[in-house]
C-alpha cells in the first residue's frame, strides 16, 4: 500500500486537513510521507512557515538524474513535530509543470512499489488533470465527500470516469449531512470507509495555529481519523502487514461500517 491518492470531486471537504490528520495519527512504526500534489497550488509551507524548497519543484529537477522513494525522502520537510512532508509551491503553473516532469520520469509507479508509504494530497479532481497518472498508479484513491445532496449526486455523475481511472477506490464522509455511511454506500455502490466529523479546533492546528501532536490526539476529528487509519489497512494491505494503532493516540473509535459491509 505504498501509494494512497486523496481527492475530492467537488467544493473543498477537506482533502489536506485529512491527509494530514491521518499522517498524525498512522503508526510510528512505519515511514509515511505526505505528497502535497494538488494542482491548483499548495500551501503546506505557508501554514507551517517553511520554505518552498525542498519539496516538489526540488524533486521534479533531481527526478532528471535519479528517482526512487529514498529520493523522494530527501526533499521532504517536517511539520507538526515530526511529520515528513513533499510541499509545493503556492502557482499552479509551477505545480503542473512539476507534475508533469515526474509523470514523464514515470515517478508514481515506483512510489507505488516501494516503502515509505506515501499519502497524496491530489486536491480537486478535475476532468482532465496533470494528477491523472498519480491515481492510476496508486493502490486506492479515496474521495472526500460531503454527505450532501448536491455534492453526493454530483459525485454520482464522476463516478463511471474516475472508475476507469483508479484501480480501487472509496469514500469517506466529512462533515453533518442526512445521509449515513450505509446509506451512501447502498445507493453508490462504492466502499465507504467511514466519516469524520467537523472539528474546527483540529482543523486550526492542522491549518498551522499553535498546537501540538498530543493536543491533536485528543480531538474528535483525530479520534475518528485513528478508525479511518484501521481501515486503510484493512483495505489496501495483506492481513499479515496490519499496524497497531501509535501508542499517543487515544484508543477511543467511533461507530462505523467496514469496508465493504454494506454493499
Amino acid at each position: 500500500m505504498s501509494l494512497i491518492a486523496f481527492a475530492s470531486v467537488k467544493g473543498s471537504p477537506g482533502v489536506t486537513t485529512t491527509v494530514l490528520a491521518l499522517a498524525s495519527v498512522w503508526p510510528t512504526s512505519q515511514h509515511l510521507i505526505v505528497a502535497e500534489l494538488d494542482p491548483a497550488g499548495g500551501d503546506l509551507a505557508t501554514r507551517f512557515g517553511q520554505s518552498f524548497e525542498p519539496g516538489v519543484i526540488s524533486l521534479a529537477a533531481a527526478a532528471r538524474r535519479t528517482s526512487g522513494s529514498s529520493t523522494v525522502i530527501e526533499h521532504c520537510q517536517q511539520v507538526l513535530g515530526g511529520v515528513d512532508v513533499l510541499v509545493s509551491p503556492a502557482s499552479p503553473d509551477q505545480v503542473n509543470a512539476a507534475l508533469r516532469l515526474l509523470d514523464d520520469r514515470r515517478v508514481w509507479a515506483e512510489l507505488r512499489s516501494n516503502d515509505p508509504i506515501i499519502l497524496a494530497d491530489c486536491g480537486r479532481l478535475g476532468d482532465e488533470s496533470t494528477v491523472a497518472h498519480l491515481v492510476q498508479a496508486s493502490t486506492l484513491l479515496v474521495l472526500l465527500v460531503r454527505p450532501l445532496l448536491s455534492e453526493l449526486h454530483h459525485l454520482h455523475a464522476r463516478l463511471p470516469a474516475l472508475h476507469t481511472l483508479a484501480e480501487r477506490m472509496a469514500l469517506v464522509l466529512v462533515g453533518n449531512g442526512p445521509y449515513s455511511v450505509s446509506e451512501v454506500a447502498d445507493t453508490l455502490s462504492i466502499e465507504v470507509l467511514g466519516s469524520l466529523p467537523s472539528d474546527p479546533d483540529s482543523a486550526g492546528i492542522l491549518g498551522g495555529a499553535p498546537g501540538s501532536r498530543r493536543a491533536l490526539a485528543r480531538l474528535p476529528l483525530l479520534r475518528a481519523t485513528s478508525a479511518l487509519v484501521e481501515q486503510l489497512q484493512t483495505t489496501t494491505a495483506p492481513e499479515d502487514t496490519k499496524l497497531p494503532l501509535a501508542e499517543e493516540v487515544d484508543p477511543a473509535k467511533p461507530d462505523r461500517v467496514l469496508a465493504g459491509q454494506a454493499l
